[in-house]
């Protein structure tokens, strides 16, 4: 921490004028030097004109009361790569203190990364940074794992399901061509099952005025394949 400043001496002796004493720091840093958090012990000699010293200590206390930083990200929105799963990634190089070197810096991340989560799912990631004062910071974030679609199932989307009003106050109607949709799911945005509808027909209506105002995740099973898309419930 530093430079620190060290106020100059007011030297005085019984014999001597101040002019004629001299100074020497003989034990520390010294002004004008950056110095470690904790407490290191300055010493100097001041010498007069007949050749007599005299030494003087005292101790220089850096206290770390800062917070390591974390470059917290923000909500993520990640894709599945059609694999049905995706893998979290290491988030721990995003934090950094004042003080501690990132090598002595403690980051821990949960869950770990490694850890795979489903499709369609939503995962709070936690990081903690504790410094070698004890200073402490944490941040989250979540990671909402979308579900890449084939070509086939994208031009399913496109071409034979049209789902609306959307955003809706509850009634949705699924209209297809000549593709019979047989399963509805809800999911919430945590990748949660909320609703489901087996259905085995052409333009179903569905209701979802039982659910909260938020955003949906509405999975469609129909013969041909497997689509989804967001619906928003207001």
């Amino acid at each position: 921490y530093g430079p620190i400043t060290i106020d100059d001496f007011v030297l005085d002796d019984n014999c001597d004028d101040a002019s004629v004493l001299t100074i020497a720091l003989t034990g520390g840093l010294g002004s004008g030097a950056s110095f470690p958090v904790g407490v290191t012990t300055e010493e100097y000699t001041i010498t007069d004109g007949n050749g007599n010293q005299t030494s003087y200590t005292f101790t220089v206390t850096i206290v770390d009361t800062t917070d390591p930083v974390i470059d917290c990200p923000d909500d993520l929105i990640v894709s599945d790569g059609g694999t049905g799963a995706y893998t979290i990634e290491d988030y721990t190089g995003l934090a950094f203190d004042n003080c501690t070197s990132d090598t002595d810096l403690i980051v821990t991340q949960d869950p770990v990364a490694g850890t795979v989560v489903p499709a369609l799912s939503t995962t709070m990631v936690t990081l903690t940074a504790t410094d070698e004062a004890g200073n402490t910071t944490t941040c989250t974030f979540e990671i909402l794992v979308d579900e890449t679609l084939s070509v086939e199932e994208n031009a399913l989307e496109v071409r034979d399901v049209k789902l609306f009003p959307n955003p809706t106050s509850g009634i949705i109607k699924l209209e297809t061509t000549n593709v019979i949709i047989e399963k509805v799911e809800v999911y919430d945005i945590r990748g949660r099952l909320v609703q489901s509808f087996e259905l085995n027909i052409e333009n179903p209506t569905i209701d979802l005025t039982d659910l909260q105002v938020a955003t949906y995740i509405v999975r469609i099973q129909t013969e041909r394949g497997t689509l989804t898309k967001r619906i928003i419930k207001n």
